[in-house]
């Protein structure tokens, strides 16, 4: 059949064939992703874990979608004993979310492309970040850069390629910490937060770390998340955060709280074998509105628990003179779903502890099935507000306690 086209039927066509194109790009661009690179000549230690590379975020969009898959290509893989995905609704992944806000299931001993599936909804008013994850094999090898790039992404609006921004470097193995370092206004540190990020950053060495923080100083510390240490010591391989005892008095560490239930001088997450000896903690926010809630805090991961620490010697004043606040100076959370992630054989003792509503808490208002096993409290002087919501010593879900 022959077709007459005529000047406006060929506009009319053009102008559909335009419609049709712009559509196609308001659609793609209403699920555009960008990706940025987290790890700008970032050094990362053998064994250490959960240490982000790669970033994609969606901004918030005309109506909500459902990410379903994530693809990824890696640089020397060789390197990485497991990659995953944690989400977060803000520009900032708390490490201590990650078993609750992962996306899929963690791949061990990756290949060069990786595809990891799952199922989360990023809502149309809301902003959504994906981090991509690795724990580096303890015998990675010392210079070897560790890269990654998604490739794609899967949504309930369809495949997509991430813009690319910034994406030329690399992360670098380097060598693990270890030996004497110091935490003073002339240290190796010039804080206790930044002499965490650096543990973090690089993971123990063999024989162990010890962090020094200088007598006679006194130090103002940011919350929670600075101060979260999520790099685990061994039994050859302890971390230890000690006074100099090069001074007359104990190092001081001034924190503000933020309001948040989480203000913490120092949290670790799946710890074991780190002591916390000799140092003089202050909350310097002493309303209701904003209180410290959780001084020394460790919560274990569902496989992982937190074992063999050791918290003696400390000075912990939570600032808590009102009452009814849940402040507890020296916490422990199983979120155990095997043995193993049970928190056991920590002990605490010889620290004197005030204005907290407990001193120590193991596993408050929480229903436990691997109970944590063999820890010990003693010789600890306590005053504060407790009894009316918790109590001095507050043991729920352990077996073979001793006090």
């Amino acid at each position: 059949m022959k077709t007459n086209i005529t000047r406006k039927n060929l506009t009319g066509l053009i102008l559909v064939a335009f419609m049709m194109i712009f559509s196609s790009q308001l659609m793609a661009q209403s699920v555009e992703q960008e990706q940025s690179d987290l790890s700008v000549d970032q050094p990362y230690g053998p064994g250490t874990i959960y240490q982000k590379l790669l970033m994609v975020k969606f901004p918030a969009t005309a109506s909500s979608l459902n990410i379903t898959n994530l693809e990824f290509t890696l640089t020397n893989p060789e390197q990485i004993a497991k990659v995953s995905v944690a989400f977060s609704q803000w520009n900032s992944l708390d490490i201590t979310s990650i078993p609750t806000q992962s996306f899929g299931t963690p791949i061990e001993n990756p290949t060069a492309t990786v595809s990891i599936t799952g199922s989360v909804k990023k809502p149309a008013s809301e902003s959504r970040w994906f981090y991509l994850l690795v724990d580096l094999k303890p015998d990675a090898t010392i210079g070897t850069a560790i890269d990654a790039v998604c490739t794609s992404v899967t949504t309930s609006q369809g495949t997509f390629i991430p813009g690319d921004v910034a994406n030329d470097r690399d992360a670098v193995v380097a060598a693990n910490l270890k030996g004497i370092k110091t935490v003073s206004s002339a240290g190796d540190y010039t804080s206790l937060s930044a002499a965490i990020a650096a543990l973090n950053t690089y993971g123990v060495g063999e024989g162990g770390v010890t962090f020094e923080v200088a007598d006679d100083e006194t130090f103002t510390n940011p919350m929670y998340v600075s101060n979260t240490i999520y790099q685990t010591g061994t039994a050859t391989r302890p971390i230890v955060i000690k006074r100099s005892g090069k001074g007359t008095n104990k190092p001081i560490i001034n924190s503000d709280a933020t309001g948040s239930a989480y203000d913490c001088f120092i949290s670790a997450f799946g710890v074991d074998y780190l002591t916390i000896d000799g140092l003089d903690l202050r909350a310097t926010e002493t309303s209701s509105g904003t209180k410290f809630e959780l001084p020394i805090n460790f919560v274990g991961t569902p496989t992982k628990g937190c074992s063999y620490n050791e918290i003696k010697n400390c000075d912990i004043d939570a600032g808590d003179t009102f009452n009814n606040a849940y402040i507890i100076a020296i916490s422990f959370a199983n979120k155990a779903t095997q043995a193993s992630g049970a928190n056991s054989y920590n002990k605490i003792h010889h620290n004197t502890i005030k204005n907290t509503d407990a001193a120590v808490d193991f596993n408050f208002n929480r229903t436990v099935t691997n109970y944590d096993e063999g820890n010990e409290i003693y010789n600890n002087t306590v005053t504060g507000q407790f009894g009316t919501l918790i109590g001095g010593i507050s043991l729920n879900y352990c077996n073979n306690t001793k006090i």
